[in-house]
């Protein structure tokens, strides 16, 4: 939680006299903009009747909806009623602040539920009247079976993430071209030459030829195992056939590496995401099932995706050696690199992530991604 950020916005706001509307105003200045819609958290403004004044861009993405959406509406219009119930009961305790955190139920405009953190700051006129209410609302991952819940935004602390995993994508994508162009056409090229040289040796030569005849069945094996990295570095079958059928070829690869089984049940999710989404799906997967096979060390995953109710649900469960959720959550980026960037992919799309494990009792990964009508492929 940048602390720093809300003490400087708070100062500005409580050097305001006049209507919450003028800050509001303020705040869609260069100067202001850049504080609020470079924060990671989703930051919320609200007048003495808990109406919408401002809601930068986060916020605006957690919920689902757009600034002009959402300026002017009740804010119980976006959240759970317990949760609703919460806020008016925090809000008239008069506390505020970093030791006023306590957790919000909201209803996206789809109507998933998003679980986060509100840490509420009271506006007061020069007078000392109460004029509204300014909160930072943050998303946590929960341990089901640890119970254990973060702020998404404490998982990971290194600058710019998300550019780095897009900067990541792009050098990906320059490998895997070299990959399949350069190296690949080396290989074919050097075994038609092993080839050629074994038709022209003489029948006397026999052992050469055969020596031949490996050589070319070992680089058929090499240009194979070169064409998986290329597709696992840049899997350019999401572009050709979809996400359904770039997941089941995916789950194929990696049951022929050594994994005893993996049992698969994934739905037609075909054209339900925008081909950015798709991609990030597709990373998710890879990257559970990575530390199913390689960290935890599973003989059986189970890979179940597919439409429920205005979302996609994907679970990864594995019989794996597991570990102690409560502990990995609490510092969750150093212990657990790759399950710190399925998180942040998962809030990236805006959607719900959960994590159960123990310790010999493997680990399941779930995590649910809205389906936004505006952004579905063509």
């Amino acid at each position: 939680m940048n602390t720093g950020r809300l003490n400087r916005l708070e100062r500005t706001l409580k050097g305001q006299s006049g209507r919450l509307q003028d800050i509001s105003d303020d705040l869609s200045l260069p100067q202001y903009r850049i504080l609020t819609e470079t924060e990671r958290e989703g930051l919320g403004i609200f007048d003495d009747a808990d109406t919408f004044i401002y809601s930068n861009g986060r916020l605006c993405e957690l919920l689902g909806v757009s600034m002009d959406e959402v300026a002017g509406r009740p804010l119980a219009d976006y959240l759970e009623q317990g949760s609703n119930v919460a806020w008016r009961r925090q809000r008239r305790s008069g506390k505020t602040g970093a030791g006023a955190r306590f957790e919000l139920v909201w209803a996206r405009k789809d109507g998933t539920p998003v679980h986060t953190f509100a840490e509420p700051q009271s506006i007061f006129g020069r007078d000392g009247s109460f004029r509204g209410t300014l909160a930072l609302i943050t998303p946590f991952v929960e341990a089901v079976k640890g119970d254990t819940k973060l702020p998404l935004s404490d998982l990971w602390q290194r600058p710019l993430l998300r550019e780095i995993l897009e900067a990541q994508e792009l050098e990906r994508k320059r490998i895997s071209r070299d990959l399949h162009d350069e190296v690949g056409q080396a290989l074919t090229v050097i075994k038609l030459n092993a080839g050629l040289i074994a038709r022209n040796l003489p029948e006397s030569m026999h052992q050469f030829k055969e020596d031949c005849e490996d050589l070319t069945s070992c680089i058929d094996i090499v240009i194979e195992h070169v064409r998986r990295l290329a597709r696992e570095l840049s899997p350019s079958i999401l572009e050709d056939v979809g996400l359904g059928a770039a997941l089941r070829a995916l789950l194929q690869d990696y049951a022929r590496g050594g994994v005893r089984k993996i049992t698969a049940a994934v739905e037609n999710v075909d054209h339900l995401l925008s081909k950015k989404a798709e991609f990030i799906v597709y990373r998710i997967i890879q990257e559970a099932l990575a530390n199913a096979i390689r960290h935890a060390r599973a003989h059986n995953v189970t890979v179940v995706g597919g439409k429920e109710g205005p979302g996609l649900s994907f679970l990864v469960e594995d019989d794996g050696i597991g570990f102690d959720a409560a502990i990995v959550l609490k510092d969750f980026a150093h212990r657990s690199l790759g399950l710190a960037l399925i998180a942040e992919r998962v809030s990236m799309l805006g959607g719900s992530f959960e994590l159960d494990s123990e310790i010999g009792r493997g680990t399941r990964i779930h995590f649910i991604i809205p389906i936004d009508e505006g952004e579905r492929r063509c």
